[in-house]
């Protein structure tokens, strides 16, 4: 009865010191995320307009507890019919050095969450796994000075021309480049500033 009593014991103290490692291990990857990597994150979402007001922008935060990545809505729209011009999802990632890896996915039949992101969870009905990455068109983004932080496609290989080619992030604007495939015009940068959408 003793040697059960020990052994009992002994694997309480066991599951107690994992479960305390896995705990320890959780708090210490929080921490690892740098201040910079928290501030993009920050700075990328909201809502934005063009100078025109003709052009809304709204980059959203979704599935915040996937430890993967922060992950972002996007979705440009007409300000006059609400139509969207590009629905993305990014997924934002913290690499070595200083870079930044945003990802861009397509979402599976977009249609159906024009709007989510006015909602308490949006896209919360989306499997993750049905996105379907566009690998050549991820954004690789590093800091370039203490208030401004700027991006671009890997050697400009992206060839989808509603894809963001280049962008900079500021606290208060983000300034982006469309990009047709073999074509660069300098006139479709579009600088969007942070505010509010009146619905």
């Amino acid at each position: 009865m003793k040697i059960y009593i020990k052994k009992f014991i002994l694997l309480f103290i066991i599951s107690f010191l994992l479960i305390s490692c896995n705990k320890s291990n959780m708090e210490v990857q929080e921490i690892t995320k740098s201040n910079d990597y928290i501030k993009l994150a920050k700075w990328i979402t909201g809502i934005y307009s063009n100078s025109t007001n003709e052009i809304h922008l709204t980059m959203h935060p979704i599935w915040q507890n996937k430890n993967d990545g922060f992950w972002i809505y996007m979705e440009q729209s007409f300000t006059k019919n609400n139509k969207p011009i590009i629905q993305h999802i990014y997924q934002l990632i913290e690499l070595k050095d200083g870079l930044y890896e945003m990802a861009v996915y397509e979402i599976p039949l977009k249609s159906r969450f024009i709007g989510c992101w006015k909602k308490e969870h949006p896209l919360e009905t989306l499997n993750p796994d049905l996105l379907i990455q566009k690998t050549d068109c991820t954004i690789i983004i590093k800091r370039k000075c203490q208030l401004i932080f700027e991006g671009n496609t890997i050697e400009n290989d992206c060839k989808d021309s509603q894809n963001i080619s280049e962008m900079i992030i500021t606290k208060k604007s983000i300034k982006i480049l469309i990009q047709e495939p073999k074509k660069v015009d300098p006139h479709k940068y579009l600088v969007f500033k942070k505010g509010t959408i009146d619905e």
